[in-house]
């Protein structure tokens, strides 16, 4: 009997970062808006289709950064790491 698999990519890096991931998530977008998975090359554009403008004013609100374009197209664990090692808001 054949089992039929679906892969969704690796997600090893967004492991290693999960508790930052729910912060971010919870923090940036309603509950409907939040991804059910976020693979490792998965990029902000990726996962969020509406106004990047509501995305960069919550994160500076919530951070106290302001994101630059260039970081949308980078992997969420990038975008994590970035956000952990420059935030000026705890």
């Amino acid at each position: 009997m054949s089992e039929n698999r679906f892969f969704l990519g690796a997600a090893i890096e967004m492991s290693k970062r999960a508790e930052q991931a729910q912060e971010f998530f919870t923090a940036l977008f309603e509950p409907d808006e939040r991804p059910f998975f976020v693979s490792d090359s998965a990029t902000i554009h990726d996962i969020y289709m509406d106004d990047l403008g509501i995305v960069f004013e919550k994160c500076l609100k919530y951070y106290g950064i302001r994101l630059s374009e260039h970081m949308f197209s980078k992997p969420i664990w990038q975008v994590l790491d970035f956000l952990e090692a420059n935030r000026s808001i705890k």
